[in-house]
């Protein structure tokens, strides 16, 4: 007989935000916190210095941060984050703030190979759409009338964490066969960018370099800086989004990693002569 399908479900979902009340944010002074369930939180913000059994994490903003039932955690600095937690096996119900429970039963990780591919520490490139469907679930994963649509947005969720991690992996693997430096910030901003947030220092972080070595390096290499590169792969899709899609135009801008729509319109407007309303309608009507 088969068995059935393993089926996260919730136990907690919501918006954390930690100041630190020492002045020396020294994680030494922080106690240990052992992880009971499992624990999929994203980074909005800060410097989080993270140690997980025993390995020191250097968390920057707008990452995942993964955890398994039983592992020990301790953190420093300030920073606020979207925690989810779930649960594989067991008959625990949801329960604001239930990582505060320091009695709680360990969960069983009997099944823990469901979430195999996803990385202790990464940056993912569906940055907008994970980040939604965060802010989604914390409202309605407690409502019994929003199940289903909880469940479909946790699938949806899951599928672009588990595709980003598995991305990750295959970056890395290219870094370690001989990947160029270029070749690979390159690589890392068609993946990400749309994070809105993503800077200079992340790119060059990612590649191990100076921010003004990048630079330099960068614009000997493609003759651009990397912010003109990195506009260029947003105006890209978000030309494809306006040729081949119905989306509303502020949806388009979030998706190609603008904050503001306004501003996305003017850099619109300045490569390709006129603003994404004007372009979509000319499309259209030189395709009738």
């Amino acid at each position: 007989m088969n068995e059935k399908p393993i089926k996260p479900t919730i136990l907690d979902c919501g918006y954390f935000k930690f100041e630190s009340s020492s002045n020396q944010h020294s994680i030494e002074n922080l106690g240990r916190r052992i992880v009971r369930d499992y624990e999929i939180d994203f980074n909005i913000s800060g410097n989080r210095v993270m140690i997980l059994d025993g390995i020191k994490y250097d968390i920057m903003p707008n990452t995942i941060v993964f955890k398994y039932p039983g592992q020990t955690v301790q953190s420093t600095e300030n920073f606020d984050m979207y925690t989810l937690t779930l649960q594989l096996i067991g008959s625990k119900k949801p329960q604001k703030n239930i990582r505060q429970n320091d009695y709680g039963e360990i969960q069983s990780t009997e099944k823990g190979d469901y979430f195999s591919y996803l990385l202790p520490y990464f940056s993912p490139m569906h940055y907008n759409e994970i980040v939604s469907d965060y802010i989604k679930l914390s409202k309605i994963y407690s409502v019994p009338e929003q199940y289903r649509e909880c469940e479909q947005t946790l699938d949806h969720l899951l599928f672009l964490l588990f595709a980003d991690a598995i991305a990750e992996k295959q970056r890395k693997k290219k870094q370690k066969n001989g990947t160029t430096n270029m070749e690979a910030a390159i690589e890392y901003m068609e993946e990400h960018y749309q994070n809105s947030k993503l800077s200079l220092k992340d790119i060059a972080k990612f590649v191990n370099v100076s921010e003004s070595y990048f630079v330099r390096l960068f614009k000997t290499e493609t003759g651009s800086t990397p912010k003109e590169y990195l506009n260029s792969i947003r105006m890209r899709q978000a030309k494809w989004h306006v040729t081949y899609t119905t989306d509303p135009i502020y949806t388009i801008s979030y998706l190609c990693g603008f904050e503001n729509p306004q501003y996305f319109i003017s850099k619109f407007k300045a490569m390709y002569g006129m603003t994404p309303q004007a372009y979509r309608k000319k499309v259209v009507n030189h395709s009738k």
